[in-house]
């Protein structure tokens, strides 16, 4: 997609997959024959405008329904990263926080949004929250699986 230099509502998944992952499902030429079909009906029956502007979601996504995998997509809900940002992290830090994060922002050439600037600059504080959540997650999907 970067060497392209599409955003990710224009990326064309037709050139980057096949329909299914394994060759013993079914000859090459049906699977060359369908996999453009298979790609159209995806892009608009399950997908249609709502791509995330996260482009390894998307290839995940693809992925597991082209491949007959199981996938599982998962996150800390945001209320919840917030609540227990909140119940942690001190007003006077939080806003020290802030203008530490407005500071670096200054210093970049390009334009970025706070809520990236923030996971970015300061991942040990808002993003240890979701690795623990999802490390938590991971552990009880693993074990009862």
């Amino acid at each position: 997609m970067l060497s392209r230099n599409k955003v990710h509502t224009e990326f064309q998944y037709i050139d980057t997959f096949n329909a299914y992952s394994y060759p013993n499902i079914q000859e090459k030429e049906t699977t060359l024959a369908l996999t453009q079909p298979f790609i159209q009906s995806i892009n608009e029956n399950i997908i249609y405008k709502n791509y995330s502007q996260y482009h390894l979601v998307n290839r995940t996504l693809y992925t597991g329904l082209m491949g007959k995998q199981k996938v599982m997509l998962g996150d800390m809900p945001e209320p919840l990263l917030r609540s227990i940002l909140g119940n942690t992290v001190d007003i006077h830090e939080m806003r020290d926080l802030f203008k530490f994060v407005l500071t670096k922002m200054k210093e970049l050439k390009q334009p970025i949004s706070i809520r990236d600037a923030s996971i970015n600059f300061l991942p040990h504080i808002f993003n240890l929250p979701r690795d623990l959540y999802m490390a938590a997650l991971l552990k009880e999907t693993f074990q009862a699986a």
